[in-house]
């Protein structure tokens, strides 16, 4: 189970996704699959009885109660209203990115910077210290590294797969199902571990392949929007990076933001180990030509 949960105080304030967020490690099963449920289905929670949100989600009327009672709400009717200012919440921050250029004095790509940096500053609020440093000793120390990211998720894996493999070395990257990655797969155990990107809408190629990584006992730095995500619970180390959409295309500055983090504290992890293996990346790279241009003093950033 994910470690970045800080553990604040028993009955947390906030919205009910912020109360989900604090409380997300203490859920049973049960009250995971309905607060998933609530988040997911939007307005179609918000405007349900307790009956009715407990039969679509699948559980008891109990687990409805209990989950209400977890996040600090005194009863069923405040829990609700709390479900609707959420979905209210979510209405608002779409209205706040409209595609109409008439709508407002904006330029349409200043609002499409103005949500990544909105996303930025979220992703950058939500790192708790103590996951950094593990998922930085895991990077840094494990045997083999697999990144793990597929379809949509596969820009961001190739980006830390890359950089990754220059910093150190047994770096390998599953960005599609084929036989090299299924290779991979089965040549990997508990002293590797696997860093995953998922993100709504959760391609299923990506769960089996941590399912069956877990089940050889791979440690997983999940990436993922929400501690609801499937990703979730199959995480030991967990970051979330808030989604929000003006479109359908996913917004991915927060992700490569904490990417690039990871990265700068592998580097800083063992230095001198990080210099020679730039060193030796550039010197490979200087006699195949790899870049147009030879005159970049990579070492000189070092």
């Amino acid at each position: 189970m994910a470690k970045h949960v800080r553990r604040t105080e028993e009955h947390p304030n906030g919205s009910v996704l912020e109360r989900i967020r604090t409380m997300g490690e203490r859920l049973s099963p049960k009250q995971r699959q309905l607060a998933r449920f609530i988040v997911e289905s939007g307005s179609e929670a918000a405007f349900m009885n307790s009956v009715a949100l407990a039969a679509a989600a699948g559980v008891s009327d109990a687990t409805v109660s209990r989950l209400a009672t977890a996040l600090g709400y005194t009863g069923f009717a405040e829990f609700q209203a709390g479900i609707q200012a959420l979905l209210q919440e979510d209405i608002s921050s779409l209205r706040r990115f409209p595609l109409d250029r008439e709508s407002s004095g904006d330029t349409l790509f200043a609002k499409v910077f103005a949500l990544e940096a909105g996303i930025l500053n979220e992703t950058r609020d939500a790192v708790d210290a103590a996951a950094y440093d593990r998922a930085v000793d895991l990077l840094s120390g494990a045997k083999k590294v697999l990144v793990v990211g597929y379809e949509p998720n596969a820009c961001v894996a190739s980006y830390a797969a890359f950089f990754l493999g220059v910093l150190r070395a047994n770096v390998q990257s599953a960005t599609t199902l084929d036989v090299r990655v299924f290779n991979a797969v089965q040549d990997i155990g508990p002293d590797s571990v696997a860093l995953v990107f998922s993100f709504p809408r959760y391609p299923r190629r990506i769960q089996t392949t941590v399912e069956f990584l877990k089940a050889k006992g791979v440690p997983v730095i999940g990436i993922t929007d929400s501690v609801l995500s499937p990703l979730a619970p199959l995480s030991d180390v967990l970051f979330p990076v808030p989604m929000k959409f003006i479109t359908f295309i996913d917004p991915l500055a927060g992700a490569m933001a904490l990417v690039h983090s990871l990265l700068i504290g592998v580097f800083l992890k063992d230095a001198e180990r990080s210099r020679g293996q730039v060193r030796a990346f550039e010197e490979f790279a200087g006699k195949d030509r790899y870049f147009l241009r030879q005159d970049v003093d990579i070492l000189g950033l070092l």
